[in-house]
């Protein structure tokens, strides 16, 4: 696990440097520069990518609904199924970029362990996604949105220079503007790149995140704006609060988030960990996943793609314990396969979808010992937020993803959600929790290192 650190060598390069004109001229603007044009690039076009994977996700779900109705003839679905898995599984054998939710690639790219070609990534990223949504497979934008934000941000600095030192703050304010743009969340979008991806303070990382996520956020506003698409990514209008008199739940919505978070990680180490011995090659699971799909869409439309469906449907108190407790086992075990087959798709909005469901279950349990109904939802929100944190292990990117993501900046609200997240985040260091994607890409560089070593020897 990396520790957070400050990071200050830009600011004592400049000042003990001879000429600060030099660094000024030679590194300050034209990194400024080069992101505030990634975050221009970015802005646009990821917007322009999680649109169309909305529409792509809701012919899925009528896919699916009419396909398990009866209208849509069962054999027409398959069909569409199997020619699905058949290029998802060619894809990725093609092009490795395109596996997986490219959170954990994008990382060890910005860190510097892992060497990319960014258009490559950028192709497979919006290819492999779109094929994911038509599918309805249980994978989110957020992810790839992430990859594609930083391979833009790659290009812009390749195509301007190609300059090593500047390549991963360009990168990274690429990788922020995605954030924001597919969250809708500028500040957000900030904090993961510095707590999440670099996990160090460093001003000039700071200040070129901060350029590209203002271009991106304000573009991704009016094109929002002319297309139709949602001003925020959660619609909590109307949602109850939790009485002062309950804040006690605060207290086993932080544990149950913790102790869910550490099984589901180590549910997916454990996967990828059965992966990497497996002698069957990566792409052979593909067809296993879809077929798992296929049957869960027809039977179970409701768990249909990312799960934000089903979120917005717990926030609208449409669910009862049972379905819920359904939905959740479905949803977890989909995921889980998901990571094992490694379609292109990222995993933050399942995760999310997962928290979700794991708080309105504690606040059913909550209305036994008084907790008002109307406050399932805003338990589930909670929950959804401290699970995540847990997952991801950045607690303060997590709280700002609730204000942005809802629009909720009352404190009444917002001190829940503090406290909640940090009851679980202390459990989870009792559980040696580590960052999920953290652990994903340090192992998969070992992998690679041991690769290469066993090759040379």
């Amino acid at each position: 696990m990396r520790a957070f650190k400050f990071d200050y060598s830009d600011i004592t390069d400049a000042l003990i440097a001879p000429a600060v004109t030099d660094y000024v001229f030679r590194r300050l603007l034209p990194v400024l520069c080069k992101s505030a044009v990634a975050g221009v690039v970015a802005g646009v076009l990821v917007t322009l990518f999680n649109l169309a994977l909305e529409y792509l996700s809701e012919i899925a779900q009528y896919l699916g609904y009419e396909a398990g109705g009866g209208k849509l003839p069962l054999a027409t679905y398959i069909l569409v199924m199997a020619f699905a898995a058949v290029f998802m599984a060619f894809f990725i054998k093609v092009l490795p970029e395109a596996r997986g939710s490219g959170i954990p690639r994008t990382e060890a790219f910005m860190c510097g362990k892992k060497k990319l070609d960014w258009k490559k990534m950028c192709f497979a990223t919006v290819v492999g996604s779109c094929v994911s949504f038509l599918s309805g497979l249980p994978v989110g934008a957020e992810g790839p949105s992430v990859q594609f934000g930083g391979g833009l941000g790659a290009g812009v600095e390749e195509m301007g220079g190609n300059d090593e030192k500047a390549r991963r703050y360009v990168a990274n304010s690429g990788v922020a503007a995605g954030v924001a743009s597919a969250f809708i969340a500028p500040v957000t979008g900030i904090l993961f790149v510095m707590e999440e991806v670099q996990r160090k303070f460093n001003p000039l990382m700071l200040a070129s995140a901060c350029i590209s996520v203002i271009y991106a956020i304000t573009l991704r506003n009016c094109l929002g704006a002319a297309l139709g698409m949602k001003a925020v990514f959660f619609d909590v209008v109307g949602l109850g609060v939790i009485p002062v008199e309950m804040w006690w739940l605060i207290l086993p919505m932080g544990i149950f988030a913790a102790v869910a978070a550490r099984i589901f990680n180590a549910s997916i180490l454990c996967m990828d960990k059965l992966s990497s011995r497996s002698k069957l090659p990566v792409w052979s699971f593909i067809p296993v996943l879809f077929l798992v799909v296929m049957i869960v869409n027809i039977f179970l439309p409701q768990n249909i793609g990312s799960g934000a469906t089903i979120i917005s449907s717990i926030f609208d108190g449409e669910y009862s314990w049972r379905s819920v407790l359904l939905l959740l086992a479905v949803k977890f075990v989909l995921v889980v396969l998901v990571f094992r087959a490694a379609p292109t798709g990222g995993m933050m909005v399942p995760m999310l979808a997962i928290g979700a469901m794991i708080g309105a279950l504690v606040g059913f349990i909550g209305t036994e010992a008084g907790l008002p109904e109307g406050a399932i939802p805003m338990a589930a929100l909670i929950t959804m937020s401290a699970f995540f944190g847990s997952c991801i292990g950045a607690p303060i990117t997590v709280v700002a993803l609730f204000a942005e993501t809802t629009g909720i900046v009352d404190s009444y609200v917002l001190l829940p959600v503090v406290l909640t997240v940090l009851v679980a985040q202390i459990v989870s260091k009792l559980l040696f929790q580590k960052p999920l994607y953290d652990t994903l890409w340090e192992r998969d560089v070992r992998r690679e290192a041991a690769k290469s070593a066993a090759a040379n020897a």
